[in-house]
């Protein structure tokens, strides 16, 4: 312990008792829960899967190797900007996906997201795109220093909010198109997004994500 009485424990319980108060400063304020349906034989899970199929007119046996999250969010609930999926590495031996085994160090890649909102919220809880349709190159530097990322406080400053609504679906794409490879490329800057803060009620969403492998053959090997 220091002089002042000030050690990395002290300094950890003060910044967890402050955000308890004060949820709005956390970068995510929700619970959530895993959903394996390739683990499981569920009639509703089939049926949500070759629903995201048709939707997706992408063949079930790839919409099989993803997985579900549940989402909840109460009074003050928030996800500040993110992006679902992480950089392709230009390295000679990049970080592979995480869906090519479990390993200590792999890289989420999830090539689509499909968000459904699976009740009505009373306010707010809007899923809120910053930059979406800017034609600006992506300059995430900026976008972060300029508060871009909190969306409790620049919701309303985004480019898009879609507002949620009970049955409704969300669906964006997470990385561009590699015309060389026919594969999946690098990813798209302008696919921030993020859950605005619930001002009243609650909200509840099912994130379903498209995974992809850094080995096209044995990602499309049926």
């Amino acid at each position: 312990m220091s002089a002042s009485g000030i050690t990395p424990h002290t300094i950890e319980d003060y910044l967890n008792k402050y955000v308890e108060k004060l949820p709005e400063k956390r970068s995510r304020f929700s619970e959530q829960v895993w959903l394996f349906p390739d683990k499981v034989k569920d009639h509703t899970f089939e049926d949500i899967q070759h629903r995201i199929s048709k939707l997706t007119h992408l063949p079930q046996f790839l919409v099989k190797k993803s997985h579900f999250q549940i989402v909840h969010y109460g009074k003050s609930g928030h996800y500040n900007a993110h992006h679902d999926s992480y950089e392709i590495s230009k390295t000679s031996l990049p970080t592979p996906c995480c869906i090519d085994g479990f390993r200590k160090s792999c890289r989420i890649c999830r090539f689509m997201t499909i968000l459904f909102y699976l009740n009505e919220v009373e306010e707010g809880g809007g899923t809120a795109f910053p930059v979406a349709n800017k034609n600006t190159a992506g300059d995430d530097t900026k976008f972060i220093v300029d508060g871009g990322l909190n969306l409790q406080v620049n919701c309303n400053k985004s480019s898009l909010v879609v507002e949620p609504k009970q049955g409704k679906v969300v669906m964006w794409y997470n990385h561009k198109l590699d015309y060389n490879t026919g594969w999946v490329g690098q990813l798209d800057w302008k696919t921030w997004h993020g859950g605005c803060g619930v001002k009243r009620g609650e909200k509840w969403i099912a994130n379903f994500w498209i995974l992809y492998s850094d080995n096209k053959d044995k990602h499309l090997k049926h």
